[in-house]
């Protein structure tokens, strides 16, 4: 058993040298090591050799047979699509070493030549370059002196698509259509869309490519089959003689379809090469098959995915202006969303990011909210799905100067900051955002798919063509959050920068770094929330401090603790600080629900305060007495009675770094959870009293109150 373990050290884990997985301890990695899917693929290759050189169909028994002199064959795997070679799996290594050793064995009229079999990889690395801040600043610098228009335009040449990489995925589409041709009687399309036709994507993005099969006029030659199953399942070799038409390929599910495609590209690898890494996307919405094209190009074929390519075209027109000037605010802002991470940074993070689509989309609702733009007018004449998609769009002239382009960038960060809130609905369509009760009533008239599809979450917004589908579903709330933030830092940038300069929103360091750099020990949240006005503000501070002592279990430090709040002007501004002893904040979910099903009628904060209590009482050593405290923190409480807005600032004052992040994201959902309900209830608010006050607004670089409401959050770096 091979592994790495260093005695000395009680940190170092034993690792799998076989798969590189770490274990607790040398059980945990026997009991992997016997059952090691790597290992297994190695030992499987070590056992099997590689024929080629066969003429015609391959005789399974017949290979059987002629290596009977080596050893026992176990299974024989043929190459179904063009009878080109035959793999043979051995009882042993030795008996595959000795077949190897041979080297040649003649077999009727052919001679095949024995090789080594190679174990197929599932591993795929590849990671299209990245474009970094620093180097968006250092095209800037060649830029210092020029319009914001200029800027623009220099960014837009040094890492758009420009006119060689379009040529490059234009030539991968003539490609596809030419090796497709070989299988099919009928015209084939491989059209690009998404940002390779709208240019609002970068050089190093994917290639979307929608594969479109058509009929041909004239007489076809069929495929005999009976079934589509059998059909899909016909060798490629049979598919170059007797071609597939577009009636029969219309025959074929979507699995089917998915599938052949799959193997025809997996055929095109293996035959001629110059694409590779070759997979199926299961799970998809609309059949993709991805690979990658030279080694550097990532490509997506999309399987007759009208509605996506309706979808970018739709994008491409609503932005559509004089001089393109909006279409290059909307490649500026989506580079600011992909350099701050606001579209995911891994493969790990990437499902709960935004789309490029999704944040474009908020563009044109910023666009709409601004009246530069207006309602999406639709004519009914032309369906994808049963949704329309034709669409009268407007052509914008907006005036390119430093002042009205910078305008435009600046509303649009605030647009996110105050305007896209929880339990609403931001509708492309009809220009407005909707309450979700008013959305959902409205939905029930217009079609039955919008409320039986249509998928709640954080923030919404309604696809204009897909009616049904909020583009915005999977975002999570941290990105919520971090788009928020990073807002905020940009307008802060924005109204301290001495100059127009692009470099004001992208480098946002200098400030991140102002607030709390490197040192941990300023790790910070501020949270704005809105309850109602004319509360009692001691009784406002005594509900926080409810949640903190009574339902999370925390511990208060009274030697840190104002004794006496301090007033200033007609609002209360109290500090305290508090440590735990028990992570009260990690696994309530399953908890809280197991409690509301057997107390169902139990408050809010009585449900919330038993979560904390059975914590306690399952976490492993735990006695409330001699636990040494995991973190210490302070918070600031600021209740305003004529606006009705809390305001509460979190800071670190001692504790591992994950775990005071953790806690404060966790407060961050807490509070905010449905429109502050813990606060509401243990204030005895009734939840039909809609929240009022001043949402935020900025004002020399910092925010300050205006007069339409906001619950948003804001997360400090």
């Amino acid at each position: 058993m091979h592994f790495n373990s260093d005695d000395g050290d009680e940190g170092e884990k034993p690792i799998c040298q076989e798969c590189g997985a770490a274990f607790l301890n040398l059980d945990n990695l026997s009991a992997h090591f016997e059952r090691c899917s790597i290992r297994k693929k190695k030992l499987l290759n070590e056992r099997s050799i590689y024929m080629a050189g066969f003429n015609g169909k391959i005789d399974v028994n017949a290979v059987k047979e002629l290596l009977t002199q080596f050893g026992k064959v176990e299974k024989v795997i043929v190459d179904k699509e063009w009878d080109r070679y035959s793999i043979a799996q051995f009882e042993n290594s030795e008996q595959a070493a000795a077949a190897i050793k041979k080297a040649e064995i003649q077999m009727g009229n052919d001679k095949i030549t024995i090789t080594q079999a190679r174990m197929k990889t599932d591993e795929y690395n590849f990671q299209p370059p990245e474009i970094q801040v620093d180097d968006i600043l250092s095209e800037l610098q060649k830029a210092e002196n020029t319009s914001i228009l200029e800027q623009m335009e220099l960014i837009i040449n040094a890492f758009g698509i420009c006119n060689e990489t379009r040529s490059l995925r234009i030539k991968i589409c003539r490609f596809l259509e030419k090796q497709f041709g070989n299988y099919f009687n009928a015209d084939i399309r491989c059209r690009l869309f998404g940002s390779s036709i709208s240019g609002l994507g970068t050089k190093y993005a994917d290639a979307d490519i929608n594969f479109i099969v058509g009929p041909l006029p004239g007489i076809c030659t069929a495929v005999h089959a009976n079934n589509r199953r059998e059909l899909g399942n016909v060798p490629l070799a049979i598919l170059t003689k007797e071609k597939l038409t577009y009636e029969e390929y219309s025959g074929l599910s979507k699995e089917v379809r998915q599938d052949l495609v799959y193997r025809i590209l997996y055929d095109i690898h293996t035959r001629l090469g110059g694409i590779s890494h070759v997979r199926s996307i299961g799970r998809a919405k609309c059949a993709v098959v991805r690979f990658l094209y030279n080694g550097e190009l990532q490509c997506e074929l999309s399987i007759g995915n009208m509605f996506s390519e309706k979808k970018a075209q739709f994008l491409t027109d609503i932005t559509n202006s004089e001089n393109d000037v909006i279409h290059k605010v909307l490649f500026i802002l989506r580079l600011w969303a992909q350099t701050h991470g606001i579209f995911g940074t891994n493969s790990s993070n990437k499902p709960g990011a935004f789309k490029s689509y999704a944040f474009s989309l908020l563009f044109v609702a910023f666009l709409q909210d601004s009246k530069l733009i207006g309602p999406i007018t639709f004519r009914g004449n032309e369906f994808i799905d049963d949704w329309v998609t034709d669409y009268i769009h407007p052509h914008l002239r907006i005036n390119p100067s430093n002042e009205t382009l910078i305008s435009v960038i600046r509303g649009f960060f605030v647009y996110i900051c105050q305007k896209i809130k929880e339990n609403s609905v931001v509708s492309i369509r009809d220009a407005k955002i909707y309450e979700w009760e008013d959305f959902w009533v409205n939905a029930a008239t217009i079609d039955a798919r919008i409320t039986e599809k249509f998928e709640k979450s954080f923030i919404n917004v309604q696809d204009p063509l897909e009616l049904s589908h909020n583009v915005c579903a999977s975002v999570g709330r941290l990105v919520i959050g971090l788009l928020r933030r990073k807002a905020m830092l940009s307008l802060s940038k924005l109204k301290t920068a001495s100059s127009f300069n692009l470099s004001s929103i992208f480098d946002l360091s200098a400030i991140q770094n102002g607030s709390n750099g490197n040192d941990t020990t300023n790790q910070s949240l501020e949270l704005q929330l809105i309850l109602v006005p004319e509360l009692s503000p001691s009784k406002v501070l005594e509900a926080v401090n409810t949640v903190f002592e009574d339902i999370l279990k925390l511990d208060l430090i009274p030697e840190q603790t104002n004794k006496r709040h301090k007033l200033e002007s007609k609002a209360l501004h109290g500090y305290s600080c508090y440590f735990s002893t028990c992570e009260t904040w990690i696994g309530r979910r399953p908890i809280k629900r197991e409690i509301q099903k057997k107390h169902k009628d139990l408050a809010i904060k009585d449900v919330e305060q038993m979560v904390s209590a059975t914590i306690q009482r399952n976490s492993l050593g735990w006695d409330g007495k001699s636990n040494d405290p995991l973190l210490e923190f302070c918070v600031e409480t600021l209740y305003d009675p004529d606006t009705g807005i809390l305001s509460l600032q979190f800071r670190r004052n001692m504790g591992d770094t994950k775990k005071v992040t953790d806690i404060f994201h966790f407060f961050q959902q807490f509070f905010e959870k449905d429109n502050c309900q813990i606060l509401r209830n243990i204030l005895s608010i009734p939840f039909n009293i809609a929240p009022a006050g001043p949402m935020m607004m900025e004002k020399d670089g910092v925010v300050s109150p205006s007069s339409t409401p906001s619950p948003n959050a804001m997360e400090m770096d």
